[in-house]
């Protein structure tokens, strides 16, 4: 007989019943479900109903991904690019840097997980905003460094009632050294939730691949944050090359070559003869 795990959200409610399957099987299935709730909140917010469908869907992710991340972490290479692919990887991330960080209680979990799918919430939903690079006029630089604080008011407006959540959301494009946004705050002032997303929002967003340019190797990404010097929290960003590693180890049995080094080989091959 097939058997099944019943899913209850923090009000105790049950919410579904799904079978046990192998763990990559699963792992497709969620990360497909995050993605189908997910786009449906950036686009719906603040309608409350968006809510009400994302937040069993991230219980789940939190659940699953909290146990065994790299598995999950493996979907993310093989998405297609949008806004709920990018707020997933986010989510994906900011769970694997916090279990890295020994963080196991579920409701710790969920509300991680939530802010980062909720992140770039404002951003996604104001058309080019942020598409011109490092070519902003000064009405759009300011209009972007306000994407967090109007985030984190629409997703109040929504009835979200988490303010460690909402406070992740605001607070994301903190730096460590002071140098962010919206208030300058320095060091451990930040909240530690807006700084796990700071890091993980991120290195989602030098890794993925865009419409127009790929996005980096995972080494790559995280030379270029470790040279950004002020940016993150330096053990923070330690522990999550550390959880990072250890999760793609444990993760390389289930994920394909990648195409890239498939080219790299061939061409390597090619020069040899």
């Amino acid at each position: 007989r097939r058997r099944h795990t019943r899913f209850r959200n923090v009000t105790g409610v049950q919410t579904c019943a799904l079978p046990i399957f192998p763990e990559p099987a699963r792992a497709w299935a969620l990360h497909r479900a995050l993605l189908d709730v997910v786009e449906h909140a950036l686009r719906t917010l603040p309608d409350t109903e968006a809510l009400l469908r994302l937040q069993p869907v991230v219980e789940v992710a939190a659940t699953h991904v909290g146990t065994a991340p790299g598995i999950y972490l493996a979907e993310v290479a093989h998405s297609v690019p949008s806004p709920a692919t990018h707020a997933v990887a986010t989510a994906l991330y900011g769970l694997t840097l916090a279990v890295g960080e020994g963080i196991d209680d579920r409701e710790s979990l969920v509300r991680i997980a939530m802010a980062g799918v909720l992140a770039d919430v404002w951003k996604f939903r104001t058309p080019g905003l942020g598409a011109q690079g490092s070519d902003l006029s000064d009405a759009e630089r300011a209009q972007l460094r306000a994407h967090a604080e109007h985030g984190a008011t629409l997703l109040a407006k929504a009835g979200l009632r988490s303010r460690v959540v909402i406070e992740a959301v605001r607070l994301h494009h903190e730096r460590w050294d002071g140098a962010g946004y919206p208030e300058g705050l320095r060091g451990t002032p930040i909240p530690l939730e807006a700084r796990i997303l700071r890091i993980a929002d991120s290195y989602a967003a030098l890794t993925i691949d865009r419409p127009d340019t790929p996005g980096l190797r995972g080494y790559e990404a995280l030379l270029e944050m470790a040279q950004s010097e002020g940016e993150f929290e330096p053990r923070l960003l330690r522990s999550f090359v550390r959880s990072l590693g250890r999760a793609l180890s444990v993760n390389a049995r289930w994920t394909p070559v990648d195409e890239r080094e498939l080219r790299s080989e061939s061409l390597g091959d090619r020069g040899a003869a």
